[in-house]
């Protein structure tokens, strides 16, 4: 998996730098290389850090209680139409 994100990330931005000095741009050439290596690492770093998963039951219910009496919505209805 880790040699796949590399050859995905790495791989066209060399190949890019490398077609940009061929055509004497060095300047696209450098940033194309900074922008894979910055991709690259950014992907390494996001795979080590773990976001939570579990989900506060409380704070969701208080979260969409909160949504519904700032629209106004005070009472639950129950498959009730307006008359």
């Amino acid at each position: 998996m880790k040699s796949k994100k590399f050859f995905l990330t790495l791989v066209p931005s060399v190949l890019f730098s490398v077609y940009y000095f061929l055509n004497e741009k060095l300047l696209e050439a450098l940033i194309s290389l900074i922008i894979g290596a910055a991709v690259l690492f950014a992907l390494r770093y996001m795979a080590k850090k773990r976001l939570k998963t579990k989900i506060d039951y409380t704070l969701t219910t208080a979260i969409f209680h909160m949504y519904g009496l700032s629209l106004g919505e005070t009472s639950v209805r129950l498959g009730e139409h307006d008359c």
